[in-house]
């Protein structure tokens, strides 16, 4: 993981450029940094989620000035009326839930014949 980490920023740029991981790979080797394919695949991906992790702008703490960026609003999504539990019984989800058709019914009301049960 060391080297890897060591050449970190030339792996970027090679696939930035667009090369292969694969490549990287096999230059990796040739260089003689004994990794596995899938090996480096994980390594990348620990890396990449570091960077990212870096990059994210910290929470402010009390007295620091806002970061500038832009603001975006999402609108809340309505929620149908037919969805909303009963806040009045606690449990009006579950009695919902259990009262649900699953599976297969028989509609006609009468018992399954034992002849064609199969």
């Amino acid at each position: 993981m060391a080297s890897i980490r060591r050449a970190w920023p030339d792996i970027v740029a090679v696939l930035n450029a667009g090369h292969s991981l694969k490549r990287v790979c096999e230059c990796l080797n040739a260089d003689g940094v004994a990794v596995e394919y899938k090996t480096l695949r994980a390594y990348v991906s620990i890396l990449r989620r570091e960077q990212n992790q870096r990059s994210m702008p910290v929470p402010d703490k009390p007295g620091s000035e806002p970061v500038p960026g832009p603001v975006v609003r999402v609108p809340p999504r309505p929620v149908p009326a037919t969805s909303r539990p009963d806040l009045s019984n606690p449990m009006a989800t579950a009695m919902e839930y259990l009262g649900r058709v699953r599976g297969f019914q028989n509609f006609t009301g009468e018992p399954p014949d034992p002849d064609k049960i199969f």
